[in-house]
């Protein structure tokens, strides 16, 4: 789920017994807006972002973070060298929570910086926890321990 302009919400949601992915539209007090419905690129997303004027999509698995115009078309697509499991931009940049093998410990804080023609692409810390999820409260970042019912806030590294 991401919040975008006009107090609306975009929720990511897997609503067919093949579980394919489709974006719907949440106003507050009024519930899910049943005209809306973007289906995810591939039928696949585990992420929503909002960068003030599009959607981003993370593919978990196919490693892809997809930028979106306002009919779900992919304008962008960046590949990331691991599967993504929390994603957030802040000012322009992705920081996202990734793993190259979920059933490990072996997670990262990956920031992709998609700015230059090629995008820079590079692990900050490790996170030596199963994330998932990624948000930013305008100092530190927060994720979720699964495995432990946890919340857990860390700083952003320089």
């Amino acid at each position: 789920m991401t919040a975008v302009g006009n107090h609306e919400l975009r929720v990511l949601c897997g609503e067919t017994p093949e579980d394919n992915r489709i974006i719907r539209r949440c106003l507050p007090r009024a519930g899910f807006d049943e005209k809306f419905a973007l289906p995810c690129p591939d039928d696949t997303g585990s992420q929503l972002g909002w960068d003030g004027q599009r959607l981003h999509v993370s593919q978990w698995y196919p490693k892809k973070l997809l930028m979106l115009d306002d009919k779900g078309k992919i304008e962008r697509t960046i590949n990331v060298p691991h599967g993504i499991c929390g994603q957030v931009i802040v000012d322009g940049v992705y920081y996202l929570a990734t793993t190259d093998d979920e059933r490990t410990i072996e997670y990262w804080l990956t920031r992709v910086d998609p700015r230059p023609a090629t995008p820079k692409i590079e692990d900050l810390a490790r996170i030596p926890f199963p994330a998932r999820a990624l948000a930013f409260d305008g100092k530190n970042f927060w994720t979720n321990h699964r495995a432990q019912h946890q919340i857990v806030c860390f700083a952003k590294p320089d």
